[in-house]
């Protein structure tokens, strides 16, 4: 069994790869497309694929903002995209995707236009319960609920200066982790875009990977216990590219996962790290950048107690990760 994951460097946006199946049977499943300034880098991966005589199974617009979706929207304009079966996208049929956002300041509904106009398959709208089969894998969708996406759609006048999303005023990197974890304060997330975001579980071969796209973390440890309540999840894509507002105790408490993937060429926020390190067992992070050794992010207490000890590993994917699903550990791929 074949099953790997590239996390595309799309600068802090998101773009994964997901592939997986036999060598007589392969199948590709795209999770975002990154920011405008990836655009080439969408074009190359897609190129990639056709090349080697494979079709994109299913392309996940996990959400309207435009670190998501403005790689695909520059791609779909100038080429034919026949060789993507399927997208999911929540992108027509609710005022928030018809209004323009801070964070996202053109219509995502011109992309639902181009969609259908180059004849491409559109599942819409996609929310907690709906599930997939495709080449053996399942594809169990955990937020949102579609009362999330209606809530959202009433909301968004009133509420639009809640709309952007957290930027955390210091990243505390100057702080050993014990620190932060001690004085540590969990706020949520009050982006009304990431709380529509899609958030999946995909299951093959005995391995559950979730991932989150910019989802909140109080819907996604409701729609775990819903639909995985007694269920390992493997493997975790961090929400929001590692924000503090995305993560906390309990959702890693829930999921009970030890292996991560983060997308982000930045630095995270240290009480992202801090929270993993607290409720996971020797956790191994893995990231689409190295984001942590120029900063001087770690200090020389984190790396004597927790780097040079093993009970945090952390590090850059130089290729892509494969999954071993016989032990369910993320080894690096040779070239």
């Amino acid at each position: 069994m074949i099953l790997e994951v590239k996390v595309e460097k799309a600068y802090n946006g998101d773009c994964i790869w997901l592939r997986y199946g036999t060598e007589d049977n392969i199948s590709n499943i795209i999770i975002d497309s990154g920011p405008a300034v990836f655009a080439k880098g969408f074009k190359k991966l897609m190129d990639k694929i056709v090349n080697s005589g494979e079709l994109i199974d299913l392309l996940v617009l996990t959400h309207i903002d435009n670190d998501h979706i403005k790689g695909f929207s520059k791609f779909i304009l100038n080429k034919n995209c026949d060789h993507i079966k399927k997208v999911w996208f929540n992108g027509e049929g609710s005022k928030i995707y018809l209004e323009n956002q801070p964070h996202s300041p053109e219509s995502a509904m011109k992309l639902t236009d181009y969609m259908k106009g180059k004849g491409l398959k559109v599942t819409t709208p996609v929310h907690m319960g709906y599930e997939d089969s495709i080449n053996d894998a399942k594809i169990k969708v955990i937020t949102p609920t579609l009362e999330s996406i209606q809530r959202v759609s009433k909301e968004i006048d009133k509420e639009i200066d809640k709309c952007t999303p957290h930027s955390p005023k210091e990243l505390h990197i100057e702080k050993d982790i014990d620190i932060v974890i001690k004085d540590d304060e969990y706020k949520k997330d009050k982006s009304i875009t990431n709380r529509a975001s899609i958030s999946f579980v995909f299951s093959y071969d005995g391995v559950n990977i979730a991932f989150l796209g910019d989802v909140h973390a109080e819907d996604v440890i409701y729609g775990k216990n819903k639909y995985f309540k007694n269920k390992e999840i493997h493997v975790i894509k961090v929400a929001h590219h590692g924000s503090e507002y995305n993560t906390n105790k309990e959702l890693l408490q829930c999921m009970k996962a030890s292996e991560f993937i983060i997308s982000k060429k930045g630095a995270i926020s240290k009480r992202t790290i801090a929270r993993i390190v607290e409720n996971v067992d020797n956790p191994i992070i893995n990231c689409n950048y190295n984001w942590w050794s120029q900063t001087g992010y770690f200090t020389k207490n984190d790396v004597e107690k927790y780097i040079d000890t093993g009970k945090l590993k952390i590090k850059e994917i130089k290729d892509k990760i494969v999954i071993d699903t016989s032990k369910f550990k993320i080894k690096e791929a040779t070239k």
